[in-house]
């Protein structure tokens, strides 16, 4: 998860039935937002097997890159297929950004495994969407390996689009640019072991799939595993700084998977 300020030219409250798919068309936003209302939309969300909440502050600009957050109907939710959808979203002339968290703290060791559907032409350069675990407690790695999905305001379409992260990203050998497939369904996993963290993007949904990216690190490591471990999803933009096509951006996750080491 980059930091407010971070420039590299490199990347619920929702329906009562987590099943239920609405629609997220800026058409269907509120028009404003309440008074005080940090926190009312927050309720959790059901998905592969997990429980999820939606982070809130309409009101507050928090990181990372100094957005406001907003947890709906509208920018969080699943549809028929289970497919989990994030939207970030225009309200009354304010971009809100999204994120999840599980509720779930004791991840570890294993490998995590995330099947995004959406295109990463699909999405504007300032987008940011994010996979990664995290750990409040642990200092300065917080826990943190990510998978980062952005062309970082770079316009053009050959600027890498990905990038693997572990905390703290200011560290040497610790970020690895690159890019992936612009116009196909990716998935993004991680293993965490005591010694070595390995990366890989693959083309589809196949856990088989042809891999076009690897990066095997036994320097830059979340450390030993620790109790408050979550999983984190978000879409945010860099900076704070609205797309450049003015459209609601949208990120669709097929699927979610965690399995601990034997």
């Amino acid at each position: 998860m980059s930091r407010m300020g971070r420039v590299v030219l490199v990347a619920a409250a929702v329906a009562a039935s987590a099943a239920a798919a609405v629609p997220a068309t800026a058409g269907r936003l509120p028009a404003s937002l309440p008074a005080g209302a940090s926190g009312a939309y927050v309720v959790p969300i059901v998905w592969q097997g997990q429980t999820w909440t939606a982070r809130q502050s309409p009101v507050a600009r928090l990181g990372p890159g100094g957005n406001y957050w907003l947890a709906t109907p509208q920018t969080v939710f699943t549809d028929a297929s289970g497919a989990l959808h994030l939207v970030a979203s225009k309200v009354a002339g304010t971009w809100y950004s999204v994120a999840l968290q599980t509720t779930k703290n004791n991840y570890g060791y294993g490998t995590y495994r995330f099947v995004v559907n959406t295109p990463m032409d699909s999405l504007d350069p300032n987008a940011v969407v994010g996979m990664f675990t995290y750990n409040a407690k642990v200092f300065p790695s917080r826990q943190e390996a990510d998978v980062e999905l952005s062309r970082w305001g770079q316009p053009a379409p050959t600027a890498h689009n990905a990038q693997w992260v572990v905390q703290p990203w200011q560290a040497a050998g610790h970020m690895l640019p690159f890019s992936v497939p612009r116009t196909t369904a990716m998935t993004y996993e991680f293993i965490w072991k005591p010694n070595v963290l390995t990366f890989r993007a693959r083309v589809g949904s196949a856990a088989n799939g042809r891999i076009v990216n690897t990066w095997r690190t036994t320097k830059a490591l979340p450390g030993s595993a620790q109790s408050g471990t979550q999983v984190h999803l978000n879409l945010w933009f860099q900076r704070h700084i609205p797309p450049y096509n003015g459209l609601n951006q949208e990120v669709v996750f097929q699927s979610f998977s965690y399995t601990p080491l034997p």
